[in-house]
């Protein structure tokens, strides 16, 4: 990895930009999802226990893994063959963002922030993108090694979703700047694709999240112009194929198996 502790999130963020909030506006215009050219092919992955089958189109020949309960990753099959530096630019991240992988119901107030974007509000979500990437670098686990395995490297862009109460937030600090939102006409309902810029340890990973409005899931990835294809390259198609079959109920704020 470039840095001793980096953040997703991938996922998912060319040039320095400045320090500013644009977001979504209610009376902006939602646009039509263009044409893909890149060649793909539709897989589909279990997750963790079966809690919930993912099937979903990325480019051809890249592979997927379970990462927890209600997660999956999806990467290039070149990441295991080359020594790359920026694994976050080579994988897709795909989450539920209404309940946690440990299988516990975030917040009203969490998941209020991905509903806000398709009210045209965006401030809610960089809060809380911003209070996930300091509790993860203030975890003691948040160090990976340049040899850490793709395994690895998913769990800890999961972990920097994941809502904790266990490490605090530090006070005054910034690492979400140049965040914009668009939405978007998918074949189920809108998206709303946020971009963003991660900046941590002087470096900056250029992100996008693309949240579905018909089912409480979130697509990630990570943007490098030296790459062919990068994870946030495709992201958007990858969000508008989505298909999520759940195998799990909800007792007592846990999902369970049928």
């Amino acid at each position: 990895m470039r840095a001793k502790k980096i953040v997703s999130l991938f996922m998912v963020v060319a040039g320095v930009f400045s320090l500013f909030l644009s977001g979504c506006t209610a009376k902006q215009k939602t646009e039509e999802i263009p044409p893909c050219d890149i060649p793909m092919q539709t897989i589909e992955q279990q997750s963790l226990n079966h809690y919930a089958n993912f099937k979903f189109s990325v480019p051809e020949g890249w592979l997927s893994e379970e990462t927890g309960k209600l997660s999956i990753a999806s990467a290039s099959s070149e990441i295991r063959q080359v020594n790359v530096d920026n694994p976050e630019a080579w994988t897709l991240y795909i989450k539920n963002y209404q309940y946690s992988n440990w299988g516990q119901e975030y917040s009203e107030e969490y998941i209020k922030a991905y509903h806000n974007l398709f009210r045209g509000e965006t401030a809610l979500y960089k809060t809380t993108l911003n209070t996930a990437v300091s509790r993860i670098l203030q975890s003691s686990d948040s160090t990976l090694s340049s040899d850490s395995d793709l395994l690895d490297i998913f769990n800890f862009i999961a972990s920097a979703y994941e809502e904790s109460n266990s490490t605090p937030a530090s006070e005054g600090s910034q690492y979400i700047t140049a965040l914009n939102c668009q939405l978007y006409s998918g074949k189920n309902g809108k998206i709303a694709v946020v971009k963003y810029t991660i900046s941590v340890e002087e470096h900056n990973y250029f992100m996008i999240d693309c949240i579905r409005e018909d089912i409480p899931y979130l697509i990630s990835g990570c943007f490098d112009d030296t790459l062919e294809i990068s994870s946030g390259d495709i992201a958007l198609w990858t969000a508008n194929s989505l298909e999520v079959d759940e195998n799990f109920i909800v007792k007592e704020n846990k999902i369970q198996k049928k």
